[in-house]
């Protein structure tokens, strides 16, 4: 199981909803929370695992970064 939960992304996201975004992190959130999904199910295996889970760590930590902004 990844050690990240994809149900925080949800709570993580709330705020968004009220900001106008640009294009890119749009479908950066909406990536986050698709890639929290594939690694919970197990539908990714192998050296895709891997990255998958590296490029969906980098995405949460750029997630965070845009609340502290948000709410700074």
């Amino acid at each position: 199981m990844s050690q990240y939960q994809p149900f925080l992304f949800i709570k993580l996201a709330t705020p968004f909803h009220f900001v106008r975004l640009s294009n890119q992190t749009f479908i950066s959130i909406h990536l986050h929370f698709l890639l929290s999904i594939l690694l919970q199910q197990r539908l990714v295996s192998g050296n895709l695992h891997r990255r998958l889970r590296y490029f969906h760590a980098k995405i949460f930590k750029f997630c965070l970064f845009i609340k502290r902004v948000i709410n700074s």
